[in-house]
């Protein structure tokens, strides 16, 4: 770098007084550039120590007129902390007076020689504009302090000499990318939060139709249940319906079968009839076994003053006592020591139109098995018992005898019929016989 170009503002350091500058003994050596003519500072600002090219805050200045051209560059006349001086300066040896032009010596670059703090260095317009720090020009008016010069190439500035109009500088690549980067993230940034809000409204839109959905299909499988359920109910209905009907479908064989071990024909006397085994309590508490007969079949035998009837089925052969009657009822209880199989009682009473299975002994013929349905319920002349009438066919002999419905139960005890018809028998019902003896 050129060792900078030292003029040195006050002229007694250079040994002439302020007012006597000397003469330099030659001319230059050659004529000075032309330059544009002056023009009129701009207003001047505040200004001080310039850092990087920007000026910062400084001394008030004082605007000076505008320079006129000298022979080496843009001359002025020295402004001093603000107050223009009107001595003569000298410039390049030559003491010029006060208000001529200044001899300057053009910029070779580099960093300008120092200058007081406070002085103007005029701007004429269509110079150009100094650099400052790389692309910020110098304006009009403008302070330099001290030890603070204007960058170039290198070379340095004097007092009085123009400052190249260096046009600006643009900002660097790396600067320039930072801003595009910026500029970029700012792009990404809005496109980023654009799109989270769109994806948000669709994500909200998408849930509420999901919901909808999700409510509907419960709706559906909520009245799919329903049906579900309605016709399970129906079905349970309807398979009650039909095991109910299935038992009342009367097996006379399967019936017959079951039944006819429990049956005997009974003698008391001179009289006869049948006799059939219930459970009760006597075979549940002695070991006892309870058969049910008509009371008319062992009448006349208990008025005779006896108790034991004979029993025979088939080969078997044993005997029962009398324990109980109810004349009213038309109904007798035995009691026997055998070991014989008992028949079930029905706890409902039966219907009518329901199958029933009747067995008995008539005319002495014991296992004698007819079938018929319920007729209906009915009371009879004289008694205070309302009878199952039924159109199995019963004759003498079958008096005591049980009517089985088609589950195998026993629903009442065959009682009687009308000699002058046929099809017309009663029973006592089953339920009578438990309560006036309590064995059921």
């Amino acid at each position: 770098m050129t060792a900078p170009y030292d003029r040195t503002l006050n002229s007694e350091r250079d040994g002439v007084p302020a007012n006597q500058a000397p003469m330099p003994s030659t001319p230059p050596s050659s004529p000075p550039p032309a330059y544009p003519p002056a023009q009129a500072a701009p207003t001047p600002v505040v200004s001080g120590p310039v850092t990087g090219g920007q000026p910062t805050a400084g001394p008030t200045l004082v605007s000076t007129p505008a320079a006129t051209v000298g022979s080496g560059g843009w001359g002025q006349p020295v402004g001093v902390n603000g107050a223009g001086r009107t001595d003569p300066v000298s410039s390049n040896g030559v003491v010029t007076p006060a208000g001529a032009p200044v001899a300057g010596v053009p910029m070779a670059g580099g960093v300008a020689s120092p200058a007081p703090a406070g002085v103007g260095l005029p701007n004429p317009a269509g110079a150009g504009t100094a650099a400052l720090g790389g692309g910020v020009g110098l304006p009009n008016g403008v302070g330099l302090p001290s030890g603070d010069g204007l960058p170039n190439s290198g070379a340095s500035a004097v007092l009085g000499a123009p400052v190249g109009g260096v046009p600006g500088q643009q900002l660097s690549g790396q600067q320039l990318s930072v801003q595009q980067r910026s500029g970029r993230l700012t792009h990404i940034a809005f496109g980023m939060a654009l799109l989270l809000v769109v994806t948000t409204v669709v994500q909200t839109v998408l849930l509420v139709r999901l919901n909808e959905q999700v409510d509907d299909q419960a709706r559906q499988f909520a009245a799919f249940q329903r049906q579900a359920e309605e016709r399970i109910t129906q079905l349970e209905e309807q398979t009650a319906a039909l095991n109910e009907r299935a038992q009342r479908t009367l097996d006379s064989v399967a019936v017959a079968d079951v039944a006819l071990p429990s049956v005997f024909r009974v003698t008391a006397g001179n009289a006869g009839g049948t006799a059939f085994a219930v459970a009760g309590a006597g075979e549940l508490d002695s070991g006892q076994v309870y058969l049910l007969t008509n009371f008319h079949v062992v009448e006349s035998w208990v008025a005779a003053g006896e108790d034991v009837v004979q029993l025979e089925r088939g080969d078997r052969s044993f005997q029962a006592t009398i324990v109980a009657t109810d004349p009213d009822a038309d109904l007798a209880l035995l009691e026997a020591e055998e070991e014989v199989a008992t028949l079930p009682v029905a706890t409902e009473s039966p219907a009518p139109g329901e199958p029933v299975v009747v067995i008995g002994a008539p005319g002495g013929l014991e296992d004698t098995v007819t079938t018929g349905v319920v007729s209906t319920i009915r009371s009879l002349p004289g008694s205070d018992v309302e009878f199952i009438q039924f159109d199995a066919a019963i004759n003498p002999g079958n008096s005591g005898g049980p009517v089985i419905n088609a589950r195998g139960e026993v629903i009442g005890v065959a009682t009687a019929k009308i000699a002058e018809a046929e099809g017309i028998g009663f029973a006592v019902p089953i339920y009578v016989a438990c309560e006036v003896f309590s064995i059921c």
